[in-house]
């Protein structure tokens, strides 16, 4: 079988992810399996092949994000960001690693372990991490 990080990396994008979302929780709760049970099981989606379908995912969307920054900044566009009207200027996109940490902080003090928390939930809080490493914040405004 063909990984889905190589499908993706050959254009399959929607089909991807299709497949990722109809096999989750198997990926999910390979999570928890991970982190230290001595339990073996068989999952679908395989979790370093699944990260990396996450960070090519991401990687396009902070290319994209710069894409579009330029093109607009081109066209004359202010960002209201970069003014510093509601802070220091900053730039639209950036690092949002300090923010993640603090978020995983704060919900490791809410709710314990992690991985705990994480595998009863959806994919969101794992895309939601990589995104804050490799997108970073974005303010278009």
């Amino acid at each position: 079988m063909t990984s889905f990080a190589k499908k993706y990396a050959a254009g399959q994008y929607a089909e991807v992810w299709r497949e990722m979302d109809q096999n989750w929780a198997s990926f999910s709760e390979s999570i928890a399996f991970e982190q230290g049970s001595h339990w073996q099981r068989s999952f679908t989606v395989d979790r370093e092949d699944a990260e990396d379908v996450l960070r090519q995912t991401f990687e396009r969307v902070a290319h994209n994000s710069d894409l579009l920054i330029q093109r607009l900044r081109e066209t004359g566009y202010r960002f209201e960001c970069e003014s510093g009207r509601y802070g220091p200027p900053v730039s639209p996109r950036q690092s949002a690693v300090d923010q993640v940490a603090l978020c995983k902080a704060s919900l490791e003090a809410d709710f314990g372990d992690l991985y705990v928390f994480d595998k009863d939930l959806s994919p969101f809080p794992l895309a939601l991490e990589r995104f804050g490493q490799i997108v970073g914040t974005l303010d278009l405004v």
